[in-house]
């Protein structure tokens, strides 16, 4: 039974104890704000606490849930983020631990916000639509490994998880006696159950007990979207352009682009720690056009989080991902946003082009590639030789990509473990379709792209970078570990019992059922 008091508190009276998780998924269905505050009896919240967590959700789209710093009583650390844990001593190979546990609380590294895979629930802060997404917690799990799990399938459909240790609670910790650890045994097989081998630990420690860092860590700096922007303008289109290195590309992307581009659109250049210059040009591009805007990031935070840095600054109604080694032709943007404009379900699409892997690229094309020499006078006759052509895909390749803000607001940004790029945009079109959004290529609509010029100018190896990433993303998406590169999948088979948002499944259009994933990436 529910009783409500003066001053917004409400009570919830249950005739049993329905455990931590039932009880909270209780709370939030009766909630009515656009935020989830979890918060523990056993927690003492000191002043100024709620603030830095409601301003890290205020002003970053791309975090789902932020957590606070804990203290015990005596001053130490309690909770300063929870890493992942391949335990070959106890042996775990899957165990969630307090980082800096029983620590001074002034240690450095517990007082900087960092990204964890996981967070406590102590007292933790969530967006409602993430949570919902997300399926609440698991009442499975029965007074352990509920945050966990949430936290997982958070991360795995895309959002971030800050810990933001300007929010200070004091927390006395499993005050609510020892049947808080009576289903330790079944709560780890069930997170081992659904999680091992999906979600990679973060340090390893070794049969001695020496802990090492992982190659697969997602433990980092936290670093915080750009300044709020008014809010979002009816039929601004923001064209985010990532760049690294790479100056003569750039040079000739933005003149295409200012060239070649007309409306009310904004230009928001986000600079991955590039070193040859093009950090000083962007900044000129920026002083001398009111609509560009300039976002430098000290170093290179990969095609992901670059691009959402892009995206966290954005104030359109529309928001375009463009890769600096991309020439637009006249026309490009009208013809790209025009499926979007007719059908309101179709939610992103993408253009056809010279180089790309899949659908999107064209047979032959009939200008140089090299100089450029003729690409106007292509793009033209094509665009009339296609006059509002337009097809369903599933996916459409992150090197040119227009996409409803509606999107980002349901599903959040880019993946950020894809890391330097390739398949962030596939899973990002698949995380759409998840929500209802379709996507399409705009048949009459042509753009140049070099390719592959900012793992060139950082010196990766783009084959090795993509079959990494390959394998990153057969993980996520429950795909035959022995599945190569290139192979055709068929996602039915998983769907017999229709989508199950835990496993990250997806039911793709009955034409494109069995085409392979394609890279991605700059």
């Amino acid at each position: 039974r529910q009783q409500e008091h003066g001053g917004g508190l409400r009570a919830i009276f249950n005739q049993e104890n329905l455990g931590f998780a039932a009880a909270c998924n209780q709370g939030a269905a009766a909630a009515r704000g656009k935020y989830l505050l979890f918060l523990n009896n056993d927690t003492e919240v000191q002043p100024g606490w709620l603030a830095p967590l409601v301003e890290v959700l205020r002003d970053d789209p791309r975090v789902a849930a932020v957590g606070s710093k804990l203290l015990f009583p005596d001053g130490t650390i309690q909770h300063a983020g929870v890493v992942v844990v391949n335990d070959q001593k106890l042996p775990d190979p899957l165990v969630a631990r307090h980082i800096h546990y029983r620590a001074a609380a002034d240690l450095p590294d517990a007082n900087r916000p960092r990204i964890y895979q996981a967070l406590t629930a102590a007292c933790f802060l969530i967006r409602r639509r993430c949570f919902t997404a997300a399926g609440g917690f698991d009442e499975g799990y029965r007074n352990g490994y509920e945050d966990i799990d949430l936290c997982f399938r958070l991360q795995q459909i895309g959002w971030l998880l800050v810990y933001q240790p300007a929010s200070l609670v004091i927390h006395h910790e499993s005050a609510s006696g020892p049947a808080r650890f009576t289903h330790v045994a079944e709560n780890i097989n069930r997170l081992h159950e659904r999680w091992l081998g999906e979600i990679q630990p973060d340090l390893l420690i070794d049969p001695d007990g020496t802990p090492r860092p992982t190659r697969n860590g997602l433990v980092r700096s936290y670093a915080p979207a750009a300044a709020a922007d008014p809010p979002a303008r009816r039929g601004l289109v923001s064209i985010v352009v990532l760049t690294y290195n790479a100056l003569a590309c750039t040079r000739q992307c933005l003149a295409a682009l200012l060239a070649h581009t007309s409306g009310d659109f904004e230009i928001i250049l986000v600079d991955n720690g590039s070193e040859d210059g093009t950090v000083a040009y962007l900044a000129e591009m920026a002083a001398a056009h009111e609509n560009c805007r300039l976002i430098a990031n000290e170093e290179n935070l990969g095609f992901a989080a670059g691009n959402n840095r892009g995206l966290a600054a954005a104030r359109g109604e529309y928001i375009v991902l463009l890769n600096n080694d991309v020439v637009v032709t006249p026309g490009w943007l009208e013809r790209l946003a025009r499926p979007l404009a007719k059908e309101p379900q179709v939610g992103l699409s993408g253009p056809m082009t010279n180089n790309i892997s899949g659908p999107q690229q064209l047979p032959e094309v009939d200008y140089d590639q090299n100089t450029l020499a003729g690409l106007s006078d292509f793009a033209a006759r094509f665009a009339a030789e296609r006059a509002g052509a337009c097809r369903p895909c599933w996916r459409a390749v992150g090197f040119c990509l227009l996409i409803r803000r509606e999107v980002i607001e349901r599903i959040g940004g880019l993946d950020e473990r894809f890391g330097r790029g390739n398949f962030e945009d596939d899973d990002f079109c698949l995380r759409a379709l998840l929500t209802g959004f379709q996507t399409r290529l705009a048949g009459d609509c042509f753009v140049h792209h070099f390719g592959s010029q900012s793992f060139l100018a950082a010196g990766i190896d783009y084959r090795q970078s993509l079959h990494d990433n390959w394998e990153i993303f057969k993980r996520k998406w429950g795909m035959p570990a022995d599945l190569p590169y290139g192979a055709d999948y068929d996602f039915t088979p998983h769907l017999a019992g229709g989508f199950d948002p835990n496993r990250h499944h997806v039911r793709l259009p009955a034409e494109e059922l069995t085409a392979a994933p394609g890279k991605g990436g700059s």
